[in-house]
């Protein structure tokens, strides 16, 4: 965490469209849920657009196969255990780097921006996210928060549960 207010609070970053303010959010568990089922379907579909019009039945078969196997195995919980180290297993680390790639991918970023935009602003689309996201501006304010190490907003989404109250036994 960095040592500023905007960093310890996960203060939302202010983007803009068409002169028009937009906000971001934090993730909900919902939302890195959906984000996971993306990378799933991300890595199918990546699969079936390497088939040629030579690719065999049979390749196919096997592709998919992988790619299914692949998609199964892709997970954002054992990525943030691989990155914190607690998970040492290679098939785990490989898991995490195949996770990065993806998350990290235009597309990806796509991806969360639209699930993080959207709790704000019900109706965005995701050619109006790519259109964000093709601003310069928007660029720095973007790479800003990244580098500060937080991807959402300031407050939890109105939707999320809020955390059990501790039992104090008096």
């Amino acid at each position: 965490m960095g040592d500023d207010l905007a960093t310890a609070t996960n203060a939302a970053m202010t983007l803009r469209l068409d002169g028009k303010e937009l906000k971001t959010a934090d993730l909900t568990l919902g939302d890195w849920g959906e984000l996971e089922q993306w990378m799933r379907a991300k890595v199918i579909t990546l699969a079936r657009a390497s088939f040629t019009p030579d690719t065999s039945e049979a390749d196919k078969r096997l592709i998919l196969e992988v790619a299914f196997d692949k998609a199964a195995k892709l997970s954002l919980a054992a990525s943030m255990a691989a990155k914190k180290g607690k998970a040492p297993d290679p098939q785990q680390v490989a898991i995490a780097q195949q996770v990065r790639a993806l998350y990290s991918s235009p597309e990806g970023l796509e991806q969360v921006l639209l699930l993080s935009l959207s709790h704000h602003q019900p109706g965005i689309t995701r050619d109006e996210v790519r259109q964000v996201l093709e601003d310069a501006d928007n660029q720095l304010v973007i790479i800003e928060k990244i580098m500060r190490g937080s991807a959402g907003g300031d407050k939890p989404h109105p939707k999320a549960k809020a955390p059990a109250k501790a039992q104090t036994g008096q």
